[in-house]
């Protein structure tokens, strides 16, 4: 914790984000840019602390996910303690959103219309540009909808011996669907508008993630032209993410489910 704080990180005693004014530094200034680069590096420490929670899982120890099920310690953290984490994550990143500058503000949104680059069929027409001023803003602001994303598909449900119906587990479910869809028409936006090649290498990971929300056959041909046009274009590979996502979607509309019994520390590649 201190490495971070010392490199300009400002928290409390309790970890929690602290409300941030470059004036509070003198060499700050005449820096430009300085405040983007602060909630850049405050989001980086927010999803370095979701991807702990996602690998830790309901583990005491992190370190058991790699053993076979029936290996594994039978005592883990109960429904209500990942509920308090899962929280404590979502009010972290909300309070960071509701934090930022005016120049995270996206200065336009429209529609972009035709088709697709290198010959291909495909259309963007599904997705809405969505433009930022700076780069880095437009990169952070996506990385904010990937960690929306993640946190969404990994809401812990309260224990099934208090205040649980099935109709109200269903409304959950169904609130968590459209959220995820909101951000990951966002990512993409926010990829379909931002073409500098900096911008482009950042955003394989949360067009990674987007891609496996998708269900409609057009967003799905979308997000796989801008990854193989991120290949293309730069020498960045992606044939891993866009491998995998075929396979996640070949396995949704085939109607397969994973078996549990198969499950591994290592088959949760959703953030990998």
């Amino acid at each position: 914790m201190r490495l971070w704080q010392n490199s300009g990180l400002a928290t409390g005693e309790n970890r929690e984000l602290l409300p941030y004014s470059p004036l509070d530094m003198m060499e700050s200034l005449n820096s430009t840019g300085f405040e983007e680069d602060m909630k850049s590096n405050e989001l980086t420490w927010i999803l370095g602390k979701i991807a702990n929670h996602l690998t830790a899982g309901d583990s005491l120890v992190p370190v058991d996910n790699i053993f076979p099920q029936f290996q594994r310690p039978l005592i883990g953290l109960n429904q209500e303690h990942l509920l308090e984490r899962w929280n404590m994550l979502m009010t972290d990143l909300d309070r960071w959103h509701d934090s930022l500058p005016v120049s995270f503000c996206a200065t336009a949104q429209t529609r972009k219309l035709g088709q697709a680059e290198l010959g291909f069929e495909r259309s963007f027409d599904t997705f809405e540009q969505i433009w930022f001023d700076l780069p880095l803003c437009a990169a952070v602001i996506q990385s904010y909808h990937q960690a929306k994303i993640l946190l969404l598909a990994n809401e812990p449900q309260e224990s099934t011996a208090i205040r649980s119906t099935v109709s109200a587990r269903l409304r959950s479910y169904r609130h968590s669907l459209r959220e995820v869809i909101v951000h990951a028409r966002a990512v993409c936006g926010i990829s379909l508008a931002n073409s500098t090649e900096a911008f482009r290498a950042n955003s394989v990971q949360a067009l990674f993630v987007a891609g496996q929300v998708f269900e409609d056959y057009h967003e799905q041909e979308a997000v796989l032209e801008l990854l193989a046009g991120i290949e293309h274009d730069l020498g960045w590979t992606t044939k891993y993410h866009i491998a995998k996502l075929r396979d996640e979607w070949a396995k949704g509309r085939e109607g397969n489910h994973v078996d549990r019994n198969e499950q591994s520390h290592e088959s949760n590649w959703f953030i990998s």
